[in-house]
């Protein structure tokens, strides 16, 4: 298992470095700082919800990826691209 989330973090950190590299990403945190508050804020989320057990997992999941979106998003608005995806 641990395998397998390093793999998970190695190629995520991937993509977030691609986003940063295009100006999608804020470029103060690491890339692998970046990858790590997804998988957090994914991983915790199920959590929560699977205590729950309710039926809003797609409306906590879209919370959730919204607040995110915007401490991902970069710091300088000359370096931003299209506007943020609003997840629906």
């Amino acid at each position: 298992m641990r395998e397998k989330h390093a793999r998970a973090e190695a190629l995520l950190t991937q993509l977030v470095e691609m986003g940063q590299q295009r100006g999608e990403f804020r470029r103060d945190l690491s890339a692998l700082e970046l990858a790590q508050v997804f998988r957090q804020t994914t991983f915790g989320t199920l959590l929560i919800w699977s205590v729950g057990a309710d039926a809003s997992l797609p409306e906590r999941m879209r919370t959730a990826l919204n607040v995110l979106w915007t401490g991902l998003a970069p710091r300088d608005p000359k370096a931003a691209s299209p506007p943020p995806p609003v997840f629906s």
